[in-house]
C-alpha cells in the first residue's frame, strides 16, 4: 500500500451506494473552506496589488511647481511647449512630457555707495 496503513491524506468520496460518515463530512467541508479561504486571500492580494499600482499613478503623471518657480515642458514628440505653466499641479505623460523647472524670484542685490 503506497499510502501506509492511514490511507491517503485526502478525504475519500463516498462509494455511490453508501452515505457518507459523519468524518468524512466534515473533512469535505474543511477543504471546502480551505478553498474558500483562498480565494477570499487572493481576492485580497489583487485589490492591494491594483490599489498599490493606482497609488502610484499622481506621483507619475503630476508635478509641482512652486511659489517662485514657472515650469516650461519639454515634449519629447514636438519640442518645447510655448505654455509656461505657474504654481500649482500640473498633468504630465510620463516618458512623454519633461518639465524643466525654474527659479524666478528676485534677489535684492546691495549697491553701495560712497
Amino acid at each position: 500500500d503506497p499510502f501506509g496503513e492511514q490511507g491517503p491524506a485526502w478525504p475519500r468520496a463516498p462509494s455511490p451506494g453508501r452515505p457518507a460518515s459523519g468524518a468524512a463530512k466534515l473533512e469535505v467541508a474543511g477543504a471546502m473552506a480551505a478553498a474558500s479561504g483562498d480565494k477570499l486571500l487572493t481576492a485580497i492580494s489583487r485589490l492591494g496589488l491594483g490599489l498599490g499600482g493606482l497609488a502610484v499613478i499622481p506621483s507619475i503623471c503630476l508635478f509641482d511647481v512652486d511659489g517662485g518657480q514657472r515650469a516650461v515642458v519639454l515634449n519629447m514628440l514636438t519640442g518645447v511647449e510655448d505654455k509656461v505653466r505657474g504654481e500649482g499641479t500640473h498633468f504630465r505623460v510620463p516618458w512623454l512630457m519633461q518639465p524643466k523647472l525654474y527659479n524666478i524670484r528676485t534677489r535684492p542685490k546691495l549697491i553701495q555707495t560712497t
